[in-house]
């Protein structure tokens, strides 16, 4: 990886403006408040800008509650770091006036629109990434804030170690971040403690039910939850981020299918694999993308419509 590259520009320009992704997860927030302090060590100035609110788990990392939630953003010719992007869309923001674009991801459908691209498709996380860029260059201003964002990015997309996306190389990280003041036990208390009782008394609903069904030789289960789900239980699409791990855990299932409805008859799908079929060509036959074994898609129509579309799809997979 161009990590040296990366260095480079770091010290060669003194404003940043650091981006997630649409509907940013822990790995991307985790990276960008890890980036954040970074910056901030060296000197440097920085704006963090998302298209969505970041979830209640998330907002003890430094810097988080400081992320600007924008549609459309001028960027003035200030350097960018979009983490993981596959495209610059991704990121859900009009950007203006864009110079420098610094892509940082592990998506294996990135683009590589970046004047500088940073990609590592075999890499767990971005957590994982920037770990490792950090313990080659910034050792000494890795502290306790920079390793407990990095471990949340990584723990969370891991699913706690547990993914096929899992190397050698992110226990090793993990290990350096541990002897950097990583706080383990408080960044899982932070992450997966705090849930509202709303939250769980939709996670609960949105349980009860999910179903089974076989698409051609693959067991599939799916749940689903509607805009009057939301309303009903005074959630938001964010107090649903890891329902989609949930079908996927039923014994016998191969592919897990999660639907949240976003708008009316307008469905986020997130496909979760056990590692025996691959979701992410599924994901693209709806213009969409990600792993091999975790990947999403938007798709339009009314709920039995798009289910039935989806289990088409996986019927004739091979």
């Amino acid at each position: 990886m161009k990590f040296e590259k990366l260095r480079e520009k770091l010290e060669q320009f003194n404003n940043f403006i650091l981006i997630g992704h649409k509907n940013a997860d822990g790995d991307c927030i985790g990276c960008m408040s890890a980036f954040a302090i970074l910056l901030e060590k060296l000197g440097k100035s920085f704006e963090s800008i998302v298209a969505d609110p970041v979830p209640e788990g998330y907002r003890f990392l430094p810097y988080v509650k400081d992320f600007r939630v924008v549609s459309s953003f001028d960027c003035k010719g200030k350097p960018l770091i979009l983490f993981e992007c596959a495209t610059v869309e991704r990121c859900g923001i009009e950007l203006k006036n864009t110079s420098y674009l610094i892509n940082f991801d592990h998506h294996p459908d990135n683009t590589y629109y970046g004047d500088l691209n940073i990609v590592d498709t075999e890499a767990s996380s971005v957590g994982e990434m920037a770990a490792l860029f950090l313990k080659h260059f910034y050792k000494n201003l890795v502290g306790k804030s920079v390793s407990n964002a990095l471990y949340t990015a990584i723990h969370t997309d891991t699913g706690g170690f547990s993914y096929s996306n899992v190397r050698k190389e992110t226990f090793e990280v993990v290990s350096f971040l541990m002897g950097r003041g990583l706080d383990v036990q408080f960044v899982c208390n932070e992450v997966y403690g705090n849930n509202s009782v709303e939250k769980t008394r939709l996670l609960g609903s949105f349980l009860v039910g999910l179903k089974t069904i076989k698409a051609g030789n693959i067991p599939i289960c799916y749940g689903v939850i509607t805009l009057s789900d939301l309303e009903k239980y005074n959630c938001t699409p964010r107090d649903t981020e890891n329902f989609a791990n949930y079908p996927r855990g039923i014994k016998g299932v191969e592919v897990g299918i999660f639907l949240l409805e976003v708008k009316k008859d307008v469905f986020k799908v997130s496909l979760r694999s056990r590692g025996r079929v691959t979701v992410n060509g599924i994901a693209k036959k709806f213009s969409g993308g990600g792993h091999k074994f975790a990947a999403g898609c938007t798709v339009k129509g009314d709920f039995n419509s798009v289910l039935n579309r989806l289990i088409s799809a996986f019927k004739y997979h091979e």
